[in-house]
């Protein structure tokens, strides 16, 4: 079983991305995209193939949005789904034989899964609706959070799913710990009045799997995180940089252009990016009325 620490520090029609202004040379916000969390759900898929075939498959599902409404394409959906026990035999062909994973390996994928899930959560602590995990009753934590590595598909279905139920509805503020004594609470991503609350995000360039172009996404590793609440500076009309994420190579966010000159392929910003608009009003308070 994989034991998760509840202490531990930690598609749609048009993708977030940065935002790269071709006048000045520069990424806008640094880099860092500004978004906030529409909603956090779990959906079942169809498998074909693989450890799961013909079974429903839950996944854990945050959809991102612009903060502002006005841009309503501009969206990222991002999955975390159950890590797979068994590979097949010959990489790449799903005719070869399906064999065990090694157990270790397993295991480190579903403490990274966590430690994603464990970042979203944790990226509002401070904030008027967060909830610490480990406010759990032992005896229930123990229950959600021991995840089998391997054995019966559909045993390992049923308790990821259980898993990621519980932390879609943590995340929402709809998991009552005592149904007679709990109620139920605003979203954690949601200030004390409702309203989406304004993060930072890192989104870097991901070949697609069929090699065919780039999309963006986060960073593969958690490392230190890849969301991080918006603040506004002192001065009241502008916004603070984030302090825990970091973006360590800028040059790293343009997608690379590929050319046909001898075959070769060359970097270059993201073709047809927004620029950057006017200054930030003076006096200003609000996040969104800073980005």
């Amino acid at each position: 079983m994989a034991n998760l620490n509840v202490d531990q520090q930690a598609t749609r029609d048009k993708q977030l991305k940065p935002i790269f202004d071709s006048v000045s040379g520069k990424w806008k916000h640094g880099g860092y995209v500004p978004a906030k969390i529409e909603s956090v759900e779990v959906v079942d898929y169809d498998f074909a193939t693989g450890e799961f075939a013909g079974q429903k498959v839950p996944k854990i599902l945050f959809h991102f949005a612009n903060i502002h409404a006005k841009d309503v394409r501009a969206v990222y959906t991002f999955g975390l789904s159950i890590p797979s026990s068994k590979k097949y035999s010959i990489q790449g062909n799903k005719n070869s034989d399906l064999v065990s994973r090694d157990v270790v390996e397993i295991e480190k994928e579903i403490q990274e899964t966590y430690r994603k899930l464990k970042h979203m959560l944790d990226a509002f602590a401070g904030k008027a609706n967060y909830r610490a995990l480990n406010v759990l009753p032992k005896k229930l934590s123990t229950e959600l959070l021991n995840l089998p590595e391997f054995g019966d598909a559909a045993a390992r279905i049923e308790a990821f799913g259980k898993f990621f139920h519980f932390f879609a509805d943590w995340m929402n503020g709809t998991y009552l710990i005592d149904p007679k004594k709990d109620t139920v609470r605003l979203p954690i991503y949601q200030d004390a009045t409702g309203k989406p609350i304004s993060i930072w995000m890192i989104l870097m360039p991901v070949e697609t799997s069929n090699k065919k172009g780039y999309k963006y996404e986060f960073p593969l590793y958690t490392g230190t995180g890849f969301i991080e609440c918006i603040t506004v500076a002192a001065d009241g009309a502008s916004l603070n940089p984030p302090s825990i994420i970091e973006i360590k190579d800028v040059t790293k966010l343009a997608i690379p252009q590929r050319v046909t000159v001898a075959g070769q392929v060359a970097t270059g910003p993201v073709a047809g990016a927004a620029p950057v608009s006017g200054a930030a009003p003076k006096g200003a308070i609000n996040v969104d009325d800073l980005l």
